[in-house]
């Protein structure tokens, strides 16, 4: 059977330094105020937070357990997609893999 989304603990905000913003609707997802390299390539809000969302799903990816407990749909949902075409379309675009291909990559680097 299919497992709810759940919530992991959530410790991006010390990645990210002392200037982080809190999304609003999203308990977990945080966003740093000022991006790096803000000047050099300027992005939308909206930007911003699609590589957010998927810098976590990553992260859930890179988890052994999450990855071998949750399905996709579930960490789409826990990182603030609604639909898994989006969540699709989004994660290509920023990581040049689909999140299936991102996962079986993932789970091969995994400690045994």
């Amino acid at each position: 059977s299919k497992l709810q989304a759940q919530r992991l603990p959530f410790t991006t905000a010390r990645c990210l330094g002392p200037a982080v913003l809190h999304v609003p609707h999203q308990p977990d997802i945080w966003l740093a105020s000022q991006p790096r390299n803000y000047a050099a390539a300027p992005k939308s809000f909206k930007a911003l937070l699609t590589e957010r969302r998927v810098r976590e799903a990553c992260r859930y990816f890179d988890d052994p357990v999450s990855n071998s407990t949750l399905t996709i749909e579930a960490i789409c949902l826990n990182v603030g997609f609604r639909s898994r075409t989006a969540f699709a379309s989004a994660f290509k675009n920023v990581t040049g893999l689909t999140p299936s291909e991102y996962r079986q990559a993932a789970r091969k680097y995994m400690p045994s």
